[in-house]
Parts: structure tokens; C-alpha cells; sequence
């Protein structure tokens, strides 16, 4: 546990509020390989939920599915209030787009425009993809999220003027810009050595601090030991166990959490 790690008071447990997610039955395959196997999961509002489990797990196409990047085959979903069932949904643009705009994604890579600036990058989505006109009050709001992510001297700096810490916190700023209900990251921190992860994963415990909803898929074992209020251990495609992250970490029920949880201590 790195050295910013160390010194944050660890959070309070508390009783978890309603789901802000809700699956059931989830199956996705790739060409005819199956990924996800019938997932059944609750992820609770206003708490930072983590995915953990073995790389081929199935975390990351279930996170994808979540906002609408891949199509599930069949199931349900209910995403910050928007319900799908598949594969009759499959189609269907505009609960796609109701999902997207409640929804924000953050990847392994950047993905920031590399010939705007960072004040740019976050101003592109709300005008682009939901028509915002009012500039005087979005850039108050964008240069306020760069200030929360510690980037407010950056505002006029181009991503290769940043570090990848640096990045990574301006790709949060900029899924923060669209006013979603829910975050999703997707090992945002694989790519970074420890000391800058460090920098992203702060940006995380201040917005859990504000209450909201965050769904990280991670291999970071002690940041999601410390830090999350709801884990689910995925294994070949299977939600294999979930709950309390201080339980799943602390009291696996289930044997192969516990062989997982177990091995990377």
C-alpha cells in the first residue's frame, strides 16, 4: 500500500442504501465463446463497488454492458433507472442513449483528444453529445472539476504536456462533465506505475466521500480492501459471490473467494 494509501482514514461501514444496479441472468458470448454465464448482481447507490476476479473473468465485457459499449445476448439490466431486457432491448436507441447519458466511462488508456487542450476535452461531451449551449456556466463547472482533480493549473496544458496520472485524472474530470449518476472505471490505473495510480485512486475515495455511485473493475487488492463498500468476486463468467467488501475480503463464503482472496495476500 503506497504511501497516500496509508494515511487516509479508513471509511465508515454503514448500511448499504438501494441498488443502483441491478442484473439478472446476463449471458454475452464472442464467437460462440461464452464471457458471461447468467451474472446476477445488486450494486448498491451512492458506493464504490468493486469487480475483482481472474484476467478472462468475464469483469471487464460486464462493465461494457453496463453503459451500453456491448450488447448483452440475454437477461435484464437496470442501469440509474433505465431497464433492459435481451435480447428484445437489443436494438433499441433510446434506452441505449438514456443509459449512456447516465453513464460515465473511464478506460485502461486516456482516449484524450491529443489537439485540445484538457479544458477542451472536457467541454466536448457535454456540447457534443448532449447539445449543451450555455458555455458561461459549463466552463464554470469543467474548470470546477479540474479543480477537484487536483488539474486546475492545467487547464490550458495538452495531454502530452501531462503525465499519465495527470491524464487518467483529466479522462475522470471529463466522464464527471456529462452529470452522470454513475462511474464506471475500467482498471483505470493498469497502465500507470504505483505512485501515479496512487493520484487516480485519490481522485476515487474524494468522490466516494461526496456519495457517489462508482464501479470499479480492479486488481488492486489492497486499495479494494481498504477503500470499497461492495465487492463482487467474478469467476468464468459467474458473479461467484458478492456483499460487504469487508465481508467478501474478510469472510469469503464461498471457496473459490477464498482460494482468490487467499492467493494475493
Amino acid at each position: 500500500m503506497g504511501p497516500f494509501l496509508r494515511y487516509l482514514p479508513r471509511p465508515i461501514q454503514r448500511p448499504m442504501p438501494d441498488s443502483a444496479v441491478q442484473v439478472r441472468g446476463l449471458t454475452k458470448a464472442f464467437r460462440k465463446k461464452p464471457v458471461l454465464c447468467g451474472v446476477d448482481l445488486d450494486l448498491p447507490a451512492g458506493a464504490l463497488s468493486v469487480l475483482i476476479g481472474r484476467s478472462g473473468a468475464g469483469k471487464s465485457t460486464l462493465l461494457r454492458c453496463l453503459n451500453g459499449l456491448e450488447t448483452p445476448d440475454a437477461g435484464r439490466l437496470e442501469v440509474a433507472g433505465v431497464r433492459l431486457h435481451f435480447p428484445e432491448d437489443a436494438d433499441d436507441e433510446q434506452k441505449d442513449q438514456a443509459i449512456r447519458s447516465r453513464t460515465g466511462m473511464v478506460f485502461q488508456q486516456f482516449h484524450l483528444f491529443p489537439h485540445k487542450t484538457i479544458l477542451e476535452n472536457l467541454l466536448l461531451a457535454p456540447q457534443v453529445a448532449h447539445g449543451r449551449s450555455d458555455t458561461e456556466r459549463l466552463l464554470s463547472e469543467c474548470g470546477a472539476l479540474l479543480e477537484k482533480v487536483g488539474l486546475a493549473f492545467h487547464a490550458d496544458h495538452y495531454p502530452s504536456q501531462l503525465s499519465g496520472g495527470q491524464q487518467q485524472r483529466a479522462a475522470i474530470a471529463r466522464a464527471l462533465a456529462t452529470r452522470p449518476s454513475l462511474m464506471l472505471y475500467d482498471e483505470p490505473t493498469s497502465a500507470l506505475d504505483p505512485q501515479l495510480g496512487q493520484e487516480v485512486l485519490q481522485v476515487m475515495v474524494r468522490l466516494k466521500r461526496e456519495g457517489r455511485t462508482q464501479v470499479l473493475v480492479t486488481h488492486d487488492l489492497n486499495f479494494a480492501r481498504a477503500y470499497a463498500d461492495w465487492a463482487v468476486f467474478l469467476e468464468d463468467g459467474i458473479a461467484v459471490e458478492q456483499g460487504p467488501a469487508r465481508r467478501v475480503f474478510g469472510r469469503p463464503r464461498d471457496a473459490r473467494t477464498q482460494a482468490y482472496v487467499r492467493g494475493l495476500k
